[in-house]
């Protein structure tokens, strides 16, 4: 059940609080993340509603069953509340607090290294030309999730605070996933969107230009 969200809007700085839903809309089996995600949309379009929730990473075997994830049974696939109009509040306080939190990786440096060569050897084949090579931390947590949020997120660009049943998401994402708008899509993911300029590769190009000129 997802109680109520926070979410800034990156325009502005301004917060909107999404509470009380009319309807609360989930799957937690790959089969339901589509037809669930339409009804969503169904009931945003067809009774005016606004949907505000979360697809999770391991919902993507969910539109395209070639791909593999690993899920948990408890933690939705897809959340979304649907609500009337938003409050527009003003922004949250800092109420920082030391959680001392202890951040934990499931590789150590041994087989973090090995995966690199995996990946090297995998592009070195012609198999692929990048892979972004993530992995998941982990800490153990007790206290106030809402002061764990507004410790470090509050001026995330996209932040956003959900308040689940048994979950809180915490996100200080600086990336806009799309936003579309009058029939147009706008997207701000972090890779790939700063401006070129002069580049090493844009100044070993030049060389490598100006030596077969000198050859010629």
């Amino acid at each position: 059940m997802i109680n109520s969200v926070l979410l800034r809007c990156a325009r502005d700085g301004s917060w909107f609080h999404f509470k009380d839903p009319v309807d609360v809309i989930s799957a937690t089996r790959v089969e339901e993340v589509e037809p669930k995600l339409q009804e969503a949309e169904r009931q945003v379009r067809d009774k005016g509603l606004y949907a505000a929730g979360f697809i999770s990473y391991e919902a993507s075997a969910g539109f395209d069953k070639s791909l593999v994830t690993k899920s948990s049974p408890e933690f939705p696939l897809l959340c979304f509340g649907l609500y009337h109009s938003p409050e527009r509040i003003d922004p949250p306080g800092n109420e920082a607090v030391d959680f001392g939190l202890e951040w934990q990786v499931p590789l150590n440096d041994d087989e973090f290294g090995n995966q690199i060569s995996k990946i090297k050897a995998h592009i070195v084949a012609g198999e692929t030309y990048q892979v972004n090579f993530t992995m998941r931390q982990h800490a153990p947590f007790s206290g106030d999730s809402w002061q764990l949020f507004t410790g470090f997120a509050i001026d995330a660009p996209y932040a956003a605070y959900l308040d689940l049943d048994d979950y809180a998401v915490c996100s200080a994402s600086p990336e806009l996933f799309f936003e579309l708008e009058q029939g147009k899509i706008t997207s701000r993911p972090m890779k790939g969107t700063a401006r070129r300029g002069r580049t090493f590769a844009e100044d070993s190009l030049q060389k490598r230009r100006l030596q077969l000129s000198t050859k010629d």
